[in-house]
C-alpha cells in the first residue's frame, strides 16, 4: 500500500503544478489568481458559517437552537439556501439563525411536482413542515432561499402561502444570476482577460426576469417581502459585476453564489434595510 501511495502522490502534485504553470504562462497576474481558485476550496468556504450553526443540532433536519434573547430567524432552502445563510450572517450577524437547508430538496408542499435531486425529499419535507409548525410560534421571521424556475413557481408560491397563513413574517430572496449551461470559471478562462469581462460573461446569463417579476408580485400580495439578488449584481437586469472585490467570481459553477458574492449581497441588504429584523 505504501509503495502504491508513493507512486500516486507525485502524479497528483505534478498535475497541480502543471495547471499552475500553464495558468501562469498564459494569463496576467490577477487573472492567474482568479483561475487558480478551485470549486472544492470555495465549497469549503461556503460551508463554514453553516457548520458553525450546525454544531447545535435541533433535530434531524434543523440546525441551530432557539434563543430567548435574540431575534430568531428560520432560514429554509435547497442548495441556494446556503447562499442565504452566508448573506444573513454577513449582513445581520446578531440574528439567531435556525437552518432548514437541504441541497436538492426545495421545501414545497408537493415536491413530486417539481424537479429535485434528493430521492427522499418527499418524506423529508413532511418532517420539515411538521418541525416548522412546531417552532413557528417562537420564530420572528422566515427567510426563504430556494432556486425558482418557471416550473417551480407554483411550489415556491405555495411555500410562501403556507408560512404566511400561519402568521409568519416572510422574507424571500430571489435568484442570483444564473448562467446558461456554462460554468463561470470556464467563461472567464475563455475570455482570457479582465478588460470587457463583465460584458462578455453577461452574454451567457439566463433571462429569468419574468420569473422574478411573477414571484415578486405574488410574494408582495401575500404581505411578504422580496429581495432580488440578481439586481444587486446586475443593475437593471443588464451587465453583471462578475468579480467581487476585483478577484472573487460571483459563482464557481453556473448559479450558486460564492461566499464573497453572498456576503456582499448580505452587506448590501443590511445597508438598505438595517431594520429588516427589527421588532415591530
Amino acid at each position: 500500500m505504501h509503495g502504491k501511495d508513493a507512486a500516486v502522490k507525485p502524479k497528483v502534485t505534478q498535475t497541480v503544478e502543471a495547471v499552475a504553470e500553464s495558468v501562469s504562462a498564459e494569463f496576467p497576474d490577477t487573472l492567474q489568481e482568479i483561475l487558480l481558485l478551485t470549486h472544492q476550496d470555495e465549497n469549503k468556504k461556503r460551508n463554514i458559517e453553516r457548520q458553525k450553526i450546525c454544531e447545535t443540532v435541533e433535530s434531524d433536519f434543523f440546525c441551530g437552537s432557539l434563543s430567548d434573547d435574540k431575534t430568531n430567524v428560520l432560514l429554509t432552502g435547497d442548495s441556494f439556501g446556503l447562499d442565504g445563510v452566508n448573506a444573513m450572517v454577513a449582513g445581520y450577524p446578531d440574528v439567531n439563525l435556525i437552518l432548514d437547508v437541504h441541497g436538492g430538496c426545495p421545501l414545497v408542499p408537493d415536491v413530486t411536482q417539481v424537479s429535485h435531486a434528493r430521492k427522499a425529499c418527499p418524506e423529508l419535507n413532511v418532517e420539515r413542515y411538521e418541525g416548522a409548525e412546531k417552532i413557528l410560534p417562537k420564530v420572528d421571521a422566515v427567510v426563504i432561499s430556494i432556486k425558482t424556475t418557471r416550473e417551480r413557481i407554483p411550489g415556491a408560491q405555495d411555500t410562501v402561502t403556507w408560512f404566511a397563513d400561519r402568521g409568519a413574517r416572510v422574507i424571500v430572496l430571489g435568484n442570483p444570476p444564473m448562467f446558461r449551461g456554462r460554468k463561470l470559471p470556464e467563461v472567464i478562462r475563455e475570455h482570457g482577460r479582465l478588460a470587457g469581462l463583465n460584458e462578455y460573461a453577461s452574454k451567457w446569463l439566463a433571462n429569468a426576469g419574468a420569473v422574478e417579476d411573477e414571484m415578486e408580485a405574488y410574494v408582495v400580495a401575500q404581505g411578504a417581502e422580496y429581495f432580488r439578488r440578481r439586481d444587486h449584481i446586475c443593475p437593471g437586469g443588464g451587465v453583471c459585476q462578475i468579480l467581487v472585490d476585483g478577484i472573487y467570481p460571483i459563482t464557481m459553477d453556473n448559479a450558486h453564489q460564492s461566499y464573497a458574492a453572498a456576503a456582499d449581497f448580505g452587506e448590501h441588504l443590511a445597508e438598505i434595510r438595517p431594520d429588516l429584523f427589527a421588532s415591530e
